[in-house]
Order: C-alpha cells, then sequence, then structure tokens
C-alpha cells in the first residue's frame, strides 16, 4: 500500500485524497461506481482518476459488459500466492487484535 501511495500521491499532487488509496485495497478491484461514493467526486472524475492510475502501472483495466473494472492485479496475485500456501503448509495461527483490546 506504502509503494502505491508513493506512486499516486506526487501524479495527484493536490487532488490526491487517502480514499482513493483505501478503495484500491478494500476489494482485489474497484469500479467507476465506489470511487464516486468513497471520494464523492462525479463519475466523469472517478473514471480520470482510475485511468490515470491504470496509465501509472498500478491497476489493469477490464471491460465486461458495460462496466470497467479496475483490478489491483499485485492485491490479486497476493491473494493467490496466500491461497497456494495455505493450501500446501500448515499456517500459524496469528491472533487477531480488536480495536478495544489496543492501548489508548
Amino acid at each position: 500500500m506504502a509503494e502505491y501511495k508513493n506512486i499516486i500521491r506526487p501524479d495527484f499532487g493536490s487532488k490526491y485524497n487517502h480514499e482513493l488509496l483505501n478503495g484500491l485495497f478494500y476489494h482485489p478491484y474497484t469500479k467507476i461506481d465506489h470511487v464516486v461514493a468513497n471520494m464523492q467526486v462525479s463519475r466523469q472524475t472517478a473514471s480520470k482518476y482510475l485511468d490515470r492510475i491504470v496509465a501509472l502501472g498500478l491497476l489493469k483495466k477490464e471491460k465486461m459488459g458495460k462496466e470497467n473494472y479496475y483490478i489491483n492485479t499485485r492485491l490479486m496475485n497476493l491473494f493467490i500466492k496466500f491461497g497456494q500456501y495455505k493450501a500446501t503448509e500448515p499456517a500459524e495461527v496469528i491472533e487477531s487484535v480488536h480495536v478495544n483490546d489496543m492501548p489508548k
């Protein structure tokens, strides 16, 4: 995520918004509608932002029917790699941390 931020932030300048970056990692793909909802921007602006990120080489644009899907291929590959690892070797148990358990 930090690598993406270091690439996107300088390119977007004052138009950079952390919600855009969060949206790229919420699911392994995003759509224009997701960016519109998360950033409160127009469809045209959301489309421009996503196409810029594609041009930066961080997303892959795929058209399925009438929708464009912007796939975070690095995140997808991480999921695939983890899935293969988990299927072949026993995974370590990692204790989850709940927000209420964190020191204030």
